[in-house]
């Protein structure tokens, strides 16, 4: 608590108080006017989104070749808090929850469902669908956490700077207090409204599972309560005791439940079509990751591509944070290759599993 900052925690409470008191009274205009700022920010700024996301995949590869991929994150001397293990156990942990369990079927079924694109050929709308969901929950996503940890681990272990977003933008950003302030507070309500949308989609999910398989509906208040006291009691107890646990608990049980579905199969089929998805990932991803929807008269881009980057980056400061957290001793190439390319790996394997099984049902 000595790290705390009071002004900054308590302007944000006071906010975030203030615009959950204003939602709640007004639900159907807020309603309305999130859905109009999220459909004007996609028609207007959605090239910006694309770039964005495509310039943080590639700053992120790039560092790998550089001659700086040898620092080493807090020194020469500094050496690694977690075993390869359990930082990619918290790193999977920390930037993919319930999301991928719902979505790992439900994203693929949609594409195929809603992409303009699709034709009467299931194998190549397939192979379509499912190089959209990689598009969504790989690589770029990964970038952004990717350049955005670095970028805090460095300023925080290399250059001794404070753990905060204002400390990314230079000496004269921090001597500069009010606008230093209002800089982390925009990024504590852009990491809490990012929390919001996990959490409520997640409650809803839970929800509907509960109802769909045992007939049990709960109210999804209770069920957000609960997540909270779990993940507060998470943080309470600490890194090692509370968070690594978990995590090591999540994979353990992430791991088991993909077995499971690729045995009880079908197996082979599985098999095959994640070897054609990587081909078909592969050859689509410069075309996917630059498509604009230009000259289509749709609006897939707003409710997938668009919606599922500007998620990323609406997690990125507080991910972003964690990751640095456990990547102490890290070398610039270890990290990259740790946060970009092996959740991604995970994530296509998930993907590919439960994505082809519910095409095949």
């Amino acid at each position: 608590m000595n790290s705390l900052n009071k002004s900054r925690f308590l302007l944000s409470v006071l906010l975030l108080s203030t615009i959950t008191g204003i939602v709640f009274m007004n639900l159907e205009a807020s309603s309305q006017f999130f859905t109009n700022t999220q459909i004007a920010i996609s028609e207007t700024m959605g090239w910006f989104i694309i770039l964005t996301a495509n310039g943080f995949l590639i700053f992120s590869v790039y560092l790998i070749f550089t001659k700086y991929k040898n620092i080493r994150l807090g020194g020469l001397n500094a050496v690694p808090e977690y075993s390869y293990s359990n930082w990619i156990a918290m790193l999977f942990s920390a930037g993919l929850g319930i999301g991928l369990l719902f979505y790992g079927v439900a994203e693929p079924i949609g594409n195929l469902n809603d992409y303009p694109e699709m034709t009467n050929d299931l194998s190549y709308s397939a192979g379509k669908a499912m190089s959209l969901t990689n598009l969504h929950w790989g690589l770029h996503g990964w970038a952004v956490y990717s350049a955005l940890g670095l970028c805090f681990a460095f300023a925080s272990y290399n250059r001794k700077k404070a753990f905060r977003v204002s400390s990314l933008l230079g000496t004269s950003v921090e001597k500069n207090k009010p606008l230093a302030a209002t800089i982390d507070i925009i990024a504590i309500l852009t990491t809490i409204t990012g929390i919001a949308t996990s959490l409520g989609l997640g409650a809803s999910q839970i929800n509907g599972g509960l109802n769909y398989v045992f007939n049990i509906e709960i109210n999804e208040f209770i069920i957000i309560v609960l997540i909270t006291l779990l993940g507060l009691l998470s943080v309470c107890l600490g890194l090692n005791a509370g968070i690594k646990r978990l995590s090591q608990i999540n994979m353990f049980i992430a791991v088991s439940l993909v077995f499971a579905v690729l045995l009880i199969g079908p197996t082979v089929f599985i098999l095959n079509a994640m070897v054609q998805n990587a081909g078909a990932y592969i050859n689509e991803i410069i075309r996917l990751s630059t498509w604009t929807e230009a000259y289509n008269n749709s609006v897939y881009q707003n409710g997938y591509t668009l919606f599922y980057f500007t998620w990323w980056f609406a997690w990125a400061p507080f991910v972003s944070l964690f990751i640095a957290r456990i990547s102490y001793g890290r070398t610039i190439k270890e990290f990259v290759v740790g946060v970009l390319f092996v959740p991604s790996l995970i994530v296509f394997i998930w993907m590919g599993v439960f994505g082809n099984s519910a095409m095949y049902l």
